[in-house]
């Protein structure tokens, strides 16, 4: 991995993937999105987001109020 490449910060990133700041943070935890943390600030290269939306990455398709998380189900209702 480049670290002399452009980067970019977690809200950038979420704001192009059109998600979630802390989705971003889980994805780049769980190894789904490439980026290094310096400190407690991620930076994620450009080059590492995906052209187009994949399995691998979930698109936010709803919008309301979570209600209820089954993490062992990976179920959530929304309201």
């Amino acid at each position: 991995m480049s670290r002399n490449g452009p980067w970019l910060g977690v809200e950038q990133v979420a704001d192009l993937l059109e998600t979630h700041p802390e989705v971003v943070r889980r994805w780049l935890r769980e190894g789904r999105l490439r980026g290094f943390k310096i400190g407690r600030a991620w930076h994620v290269p450009v080059d590492a987001l995906p052209s187009s939306p994949s399995t691998d990455m979930p698109v936010n398709v709803l919008q309301g109020r979570v209600r209820r998380v089954d993490r062992a189900a990976g179920m959530a209702w929304v309201t």
